[in-house]
This record gives structure tokens, C-alpha cells and sequence, in this order.
């Protein structure tokens, strides 16, 4: 587009673009995410969410984020066992199992199951876990009003404060610093 279009202010990293009354969309995916957003611009975010709930999509993606999803990304592998294990984290996300609970879930040993994770994707389970549950976290804080409180345990973290420093480590504020900003970006 770039090359065919030179005189067009192209935006890169981007799900799709609003400009003027000018929809485009990064892909065939995305343009869901475009639909969502135009179904909340143009009528409300409820019904949005409620179109997202009947499509079996969790919540829409923001416009500015990128094209990669956490709950997608490191699953460029063959291995049968580390799939099932990372379907097991992404569907469990609230779960307050152990490594210990999900190899013996898997029939495998915590040494095993840890060596063939990190082997094929590159984390640790744990670390493949919190990224998982900050970005799901990053979602409800979007958009939903839940507070931070119960976004810790939709996300399965003990309790706020164990969210919060994680969250703090990984992205550099707090979580309601993170969602006061986003607020001011609409």
C-alpha cells in the first residue's frame, strides 16, 4: 500500500483505522475487531459486548494494539503435550493450580512438563501464566467497570495486591494508573 499509495499517511502495528469515513481493517480477523468497535461507536459498548458474547469472542482489541495475541503467540510449535498444556493456562486463567497440578493433570512430571515448555516456547510455565493473565487483565481493565480487585480473581492471582505488583513490574504503572490513562486516550 505504501509503495502504490506513496502520498498516504499509512499507520503500521495497527488492528484498523478510523479516518474520517474511511474504515480499514489489518486482516480478515481484525475487521471483527473493526465491527465490534463500530457497533460501540455507533450504538453503545453494551450491545458491543453482547454482539462479542453471541460471536464466542472474550472482548474486542483495542485499534492501537498489535496484530499479536499472547494467547496465540508462542504456539508456533509441534509438540502435542505443550499444546495441551497451554490450552489448559488459557482456559484456566482464574485456576489456582500449580505447575505440580497441571503435570499431573497432563500425566507427566513437573520436570518434564517445565523442560518441554520452555524448550517450545521459549517461557517458563509461570511466566507463559502471568502473560496471560495481565493481558487478560488489560481486557477487563478496557473494558469492563469491575475494580482491581475482582479483575485479580477473574485472572486468578490470590489476591489484588499480587496483580497489582505484577502488573506494576511488567508495564510500569498500576493497574489504575493504567486504566485512568487509557480513559484519557478517549
Amino acid at each position: 500500500m505504501k509503495e502504490r499509495f506513496p502520498k498516504a499517511r499509512v499507520l503500521d502495528n495497527r488492528l484498523y483505522v478510523f479516518d474520517k469515513c474511511i474504515f480499514t481493517s489489518a486482516g480478515m480477523t481484525s475487521g471483527i475487531d473493526m465491527a465490534l468497535a463500530l457497533v460501540e461507536r455507533w450504538r453503545n459498548p453494551l450491545l458491543a459486548a453482547k454482539v462479542a458474547q453471541e460471536m464466542v469472542i472474550n472482548v474486542r482489541r483495542a485499534e492501537t494494539k498489535s496484530q499479536q495475541n499472547i494467547f496465540l503467540d508462542f504456539k508456533n510449535h509441534f509438540n502435542a503435550e505443550v499444546y495441551k498444556a497451554q490450552e489448559i493456562l488459557t482456559n484456566r486463567l482464574d485456576a489456582a493450580f500449580t505447575i505440580e497440578d497441571l503435570a499431573r493433570q497432563m500425566n507427566l512430571s513437573n520436570r518434564h512438563l517445565s523442560r518441554l515448555f520452555k524448550r517450545h516456547t521459549g517461557h517458563t510455565i509461570q511466566a507463559y501464566r502471568d502473560n496471560l493473565r495481565l493481558e487478560h487483565g488489560e481486557q477487563l481493565l478496557l473494558h469492563t467497570e469491575r475494580t482491581v480487585k475482582e479483575i485479580a480473581g477473574a485472572c486468578g492471582f490470590a489476591n489484588a495486591r499480587q496483580f497489582s505488583r505484577l502488573w506494576l513490574r511488567k508495564k510500569g504503572c498500576t493497574p489504575g494508573e493504567f486504566r485512568k490513562f487509557e480513559d484519557l486516550k478517549i
